[in-house]
């Protein structure tokens, strides 16, 4: 009974779901022109959102598919030079952030920092440098940026930058998979405490 139990248990373990990552690509943002698009002081997609936070006149933008500056696809950028961004996701859950695409804007190079901040307490960081050049997407990748609550990012100042595909996913609550295995588990612990009596 007790291993019948057990083999159920680790049956109903093994289907419990696992993080589902979703890519920012910002791509029903797109606008044919030559020009640049403001989305204002904060963006919402996939379930996060983006809020750029240290200008007093916050406003996120885009350059249109035919300005000199558009990276190949449609990817984000700070109203001002030197600004900070967060990232959050819109239901307070903890999130995993993964990666995410930078181009450099300006003639110098520069770095960018991200600072994550656990849901537990605590922060972890890690810097870039972002290549100078072509405006060129490059892929930048994290480690140990897990059960955040919050990003946030931050460029120096005459290190502007472009950022696109940023690939995050919330971290699963215990499902009711789990669940309904610890109660399989507390019950045979249960019954096997009462036979264990009866046969005194």
């Amino acid at each position: 009974m007790r291993f019948g139990i057990a083999l159920v248990s680790l049956a109903v373990l093994s289907i419990s779901p696992a993080a589902e990552a979703v890519t920012m690509d910002f791509e029903s943002l797109e606008v044919i022109g030559g020009g640049n698009t403001s989305v204002g002081g904060s963006y919402t997609e996939d379930g996060f959102l983006l809020t750029e936070i240290t200008s007093t006149n916050p406003h996120l933008q885009f350059f249109e598919t035919l300005n000199l500056n558009y990276p190949g696809s449609t990817a984000l950028f700070f109203g001002e030079d030197g600004m900070a961004a967060r990232l959050e996701s819109v239901s307070g859950s903890p999130f995993d952030f993964s990666s995410i695409e930078l181009a450099h804007m300006g003639s110098g190079g520069g770095s960018i920092g991200f600072t994550g901040h656990f849901a537990a307490g605590g922060t972890i960081f890690q810097g870039f440098s972002v290549p100078t050049g072509d405006l060129e997407l490059v892929t930048f990748t994290f480690s140990g940026f897990e059960n955040l609550n919050r990003l946030e990012w931050t460029e120096e100042f005459h290190n502007a930058h472009q950022f696109d595909n940023i690939v995050v996913s919330i971290v699963p609550e215990p499902s009711t998979a789990l669940l309904l295995a610890s109660g399989l588990v507390a019950m045979a612990a249960g019954r096997t405490r009462r036979n264990n009596t009866g046969r005194r």
